[in-house]
């Protein structure tokens, strides 16, 4: 199975153990192991030997130990590679380094959930539809009206990016993480 963008939760630990969280990490979540999300990367690698894009996530990414090699190895297969952490208050780059840094501040809509967007003018935001999955499968959405690219299911249905979760199983998307693949 090739996908041009892919999702890897590196790890299930996270001290903020938010409500809402769509991983049910927690304090107690470990790290999946380098080997493991190296072998899943190499596996698969779309035709074209590079991914367009891929996302780390988790639990809180910057807490696994190898997210150096982690996220070497993605720069090397990948052309973009996103990083999911509320770990970080500001952040200081060298821009000889990182040409196109990109903000995204991603937005819950998800009940009992104070939102806050930020304001920067270069900051892209993206409005999360709650999924009721992980911690937060309890919950009940907003009902709340979107274009039909978040209304249609068919756009989550056709998603071809595939996740390896923390616990190391693989899902079929990031939306549907609780549709195991083999």
């Amino acid at each position: 199975m090739h996908k041009s963008e892919i999702t890897i939760e590196v790890t299930l630990f996270c001290p903020f153990e938010c409500p809402i969280c769509s991983s049910d990490a927690s304090l107690n979540g470990k790290p999946l192991k380098f080997d493991d999300i190296e072998s899943f990367l190499r596996k698969n690698l779309p035709p074209s030997g590079i991914y367009d894009r891929i996302d780390l996530s988790g639990g809180e990414p910057l807490s696994h130990p190898d997210i150096w090699k982690i996220l070497n190895l993605c720069h090397k297969i990948a052309k973009k590679v996103r990083l999911y952490s509320n770990a970080i208050d500001e952040w200081a780059f060298n821009t000889t380094i990182i040409k196109n840094a990109k903000f995204i501040a991603n937005v819950p809509l998800a009940p009992n959930v104070d939102i806050h967007i930020p304001s920067p003018e270069d900051l892209e935001i993206h409005v999360l539809k709650f999924i009721p999955q992980g911690r937060g499968k309890k919950l009940q959405p907003l009902n709340i009206h979107f274009s039909s690219n978040i209304t249609n299911p068919e756009k989550c249905n056709s998603c071809t990016n595939i996740t390896l979760k923390g616990d190391g199983t693989v899902a079929k998307s990031p939306c549907r993480k609780d549709d195991i693949i083999g």
